[in-house]
């Protein structure tokens, strides 16, 4: 699910909620989402790589990830608000492999 555009907002994410088995990659780079997007993102099971390069989101809003994200092994934090303190929760994902 490539989106390189701002125009992807939390509906257009939440709408893909009859895919959230299958879901692997997702590019949410430049999206204009916020914290509940990053919900939904963060129960996908099979999610193996993340791009949330460039969005909006808040170091609080990333870290709804932290119960989550259990088969990422790429996440893509460029751009956006993730801070120090982020890398306590990003040390809790088992499968993280590349961060970028």
């Amino acid at each position: 699910f490539p989106a390189h555009r701002t125009e992807i907002t939390d509906a257009e994410v939440l709408a893909l909620q009859p895919l959230a088995e299958h879901l692997a990659i997702v590019d949410l780079a430049r999206a204009s989402i916020s914290a509940k997007s990053v919900a939904f993102l963060a129960k996908l099971p099979r999610l193996a790589k993340l791009d949330l390069a460039d969005t909006n989101l808040a170091a609080r809003d990333l870290e709804t990830c932290a119960t989550g994200l259990r088969a990422t092994r790429e996440l893509n934090l460029n751009g956006t608000a993730a801070d120090d303190t982020s890398l306590v929760w990003l040390a809790g994902l088992p499968a993280l492999e590349d961060l970028y």
